[in-house]
């Protein structure tokens, strides 16, 4: 075995530590006002902090659509509107977004009344085919994406804000 040990040694790279040699260990450093010789714990560099996150209610895309729905009032039947002319706003619930359809004019029909969160305007929930109703049949492909990313298909929930000139049928 000793002649194994020699020859492995021969076989070591030019200026490589022959494993039989002790490598001499450098001394601990000391801070400065303690005695030689004082053994000094190494500083950590991050502290662990142990902390359990508060539960976050998992909230689906319908749960987050009535939440920015108050007083929400759904209506025993769908109810006849007519309108010269009104926005079309979908909720992107993924996004957390108010997003305009675009423009309606002439009857609708609503399935609720509701107050929206951001700015307590009164607003009508309309039901809406996508890209078949009320002559909005050129959403966007990117639009109709975030629809169908959202977790809807054909049909979404809509809303216009109710205002003075919107009369029931």
């Amino acid at each position: 075995m000793q002649a194994l040990e020699t020859g492995a040694a021969q076989q070591l790279p030019p200026g490589a530590v022959p494993p039989t040699q002790a490598a001499v260990a450098e001394p601990l450093p000391t801070l400065p006002g303690t005695p030689a010789g004082t053994v000094v714990p190494p500083l950590a560099s991050t502290v662990a902090v142990a902390a359990e996150a508060s539960p976050v209610p998992a909230t689906n895309n319908e749960a987050r659509w009535r939440n920015e729905q108050l007083d929400r009032q759904l209506f025993p039947q769908l109810t006849s509107y007519f309108t010269n002319s009104a926005e079309l706003y979908w909720y992107d619930p993924v996004n957390q977004q108010h997003v305009l359809l675009g423009t309606i004019g002439g009857v609708f029909q609503a399935q609720a009344q509701f107050k929206l969160v951001d700015n307590g305007a009164d607003a009508l929930e309309i039901p809406y085919e996508v890209n078949k109703s009320f002559g909005l049949t050129a959403l966007s492909p990117a639009l109709v994406t975030r629809i169908m990313v959202a977790g809807y298909s054909d049909w979404i929930e809509t809303y216009v804000i109710l205002t003075p000139e919107m009369v029931p049928l």
